[in-house]
């Protein structure tokens, strides 16, 4: 028996048994021992090179490389996955790249590049670049970069050329790859959403958009009733449509709108419902209905579209009077539950919960004009 064979029979193994062993030893043997090398990138077999490039989380492959250029890509996986977001990574990325790549920071530029942006100056050579090579240089740089920097390309090409004087020529094309510009939500006091197209709005309602993909510097302005800073917050200034543009260094545009079709002012402070109707006529607004002030059924409600709480949240924020007491219940148009003629009902925005007024009851209360506004 071969020195390197250990049997794996117990020592009471029978005759049989062992010869059964005896007979297949050298099949046994056969069998490569791959479980020391195949996890190396050195030494793994070259059938198994995919599978290990999905362990080791190789972020670009290519089938058309050489088998040195697929285990130089797993060998340094773990080097980008470490260094990712820095330039380090960037230049191991780009490595298995056929062609010479340099990059140059914005603040290395002279004059200085826009800040958070970078430069991948590539040299062509003689070979040229199809469109895959453009494909893959983006993406090696896409998987090394920070989410916050953007980059554009250039490719410069050599050619050496005899003439009746010795000559130099240099020919190069320059490439941008730009990310999708786009809005990636809303963010309305403590809720976030991508789908917000509230119902109501008020003076003093803010919201504030988010995007990706710009290039540079965002140029924001404002279309309506509203004011926009530079960080993308809109103050709702008075009744109407709103849209609001933003602008990259690119020149690209996207555009956000509101329609609220009901716009709210309410009572600047607590008073008696006998003087309310002259306060809803001073505004030529109307009583609120119950849902167009909340939605919420308890305190623990989900945000959303269709009603003011539900749509902007704690009104305190915004200057509105709400607490959790009776003080500050808002006085609608809902006929009250169980005696409709002679009482009111009235809600806790802030929790949803209501309560029989009458209608001659004699403490002060609050309430909001509501003005109905035509669809744009």
């Amino acid at each position: 028996m071969p020195n390197k064979f250990k049997t794996l029979l117990p020592p009471n193994a029978i005759p049989a048994e062992r010869a059964l062993e005896q007979a297949t030893i050298e099949e046994v043997l056969s069998i490569p021992d791959l479980i020391r090398i195949v996890k190396n990138p050195a030494l793994c077999p070259v059938e198994l090179l995919p599978w290990l490039a999905w362990e080791f989380s190789v972020d670009t492959w290519n089938t058309d490389w050489t088998e040195e250029e697929k285990r130089a890509a797993i060998a340094r996986a773990a080097y980008i996955h470490r260094h990712r977001g820095t330039r380090a990574a960037i230049e191991m990325s780009l490595s298995s790249s056929p062609f010479a790549s340099d990059v140059i920071e914005w603040f290395e530029k002279t004059p200085r590049g826009e800040p958070y942006t970078f430069s991948l100056e590539v040299t062509q050579d003689d070979r040229p670049i199809t469109l895959g090579d453009v494909q893959d240089l983006k993406s090696a740089v896409m998987k090394g970069k920070n989410l916050r920097s953007w980059f554009d390309v250039t490719f410069k090409g050599n050619l050496d050329g005899k003439a009746i004087l010795a000559g130099y020529m240099i020919a190069s094309e320059s490439i941008q790859i730009l990310q999708p510009f786009e809005f990636i939500g809303v963010h309305i006091n403590g809720w976030m959403t991508s789908n917000f197209t509230p119902t109501t709005s008020f003076k003093g309602a803010t919201y504030t958009l988010s995007v990706q993909g710009n290039f540079g510097l965002i140029t924001w302005r404002a279309d309506g009733p509203a004011t926009v800073a530079s960080d993308g917050t809109v103050t709702i200034t008075g009744p109407g449509k709103v849209s609001i543009i933003a602008t990259d260094a690119k020149g690209r545009e996207l555009v956000h709108t509101i329609n609220p079709r009901l716009y709210l002012i309410p009572t600047p402070e607590r008073m008696y419902q006998v003087d309310m109707p002259a306060f809803l006529a001073s505004n030529n607004g109307r009583w609120p209905h119950e849902k167009e002030l909340s939605l919420k059924s308890n305190e623990f409600a989900p945000r959303g579209n269709g009603a003011l709480w539900n749509e902007w949240g704690n009104m305190v924020v915004y200057g509105w009077l709400q607490d959790n007491t009776d003080r500050h219940l808002y006085v609608t148009d809902t006929p009250g539950r169980p005696n409709p003629e002679s009482t009111r009902w009235a809600i806790i925005l802030q929790y949803g919960r209501g309560k029989n007024l009458g209608l001659t009851n004699p403490d002060r209360y609050c309430t909001a004009a509501v003005i109905e506004l035509e669809s744009e």
